[in-house]
C-alpha cells in the first residue's frame, strides 16, 4: 500500500511540476506577444504621424510600398474612427471596424 501511495504521490508531483512549467512558458509567450503588439501599434501610430506631416520612406527601401499602404489604410481607418469628416458617429461601430 505504501509503495502504491508513493508511486501516486510521485506521479502527482511530476504532473504538477509539468503543469507549472507549461503555465510559466505560456505566460512568457503571452507577455512576448503583448510587448510585440504594443511595439507594432507604436510603430504604426508613429509612421502614421510622420506620413501625415508629409514625410515619405526612402526610395527603394525594402517593403516600403507595403508599409506605406498599410499605414495609409490605418490612417484612413483612424480618420473615420475620429469622425474627421463629421456627420453622424457611432463610437461602438467605429471601434468594431478598427479592431476587426
Amino acid at each position: 500500500m505504501e509503495a502504491e501511495l508513493a508511486e501516486v504521490t510521485t506521479q502527482i508531483t511530476i504532473y504538477l511540476e509539468q503543469k507549472r512549467v507549461k503555465e510559466k512558458e505560456e505566460k512568457k509567450v503571452l507577455e512576448t506577444a503583448k510587448k510585440q503588439a504594443v511595439a507594432t501599434m507604436a510603430q504604426l501610430i508613429s509612421l502614421c504621424a510622420v506620413f501625415q506631416k508629409g514625410y515619405t520612406l526612402p526610395e527603394g527601401e525594402e517593403g516600403g510600398e507595403q508599409v506605406t499602404l498599410a499605414v495609409g489604410h490605418f490612417s484612413k481607418c483612424m480618420d473615420k474612427f475620429m469622425n474627421k469628416d463629421g456627420g453622424s458617429y457611432n463610437w461602438a461601430e467605429e471601434l468594431k471596424t478598427m479592431t476587426t
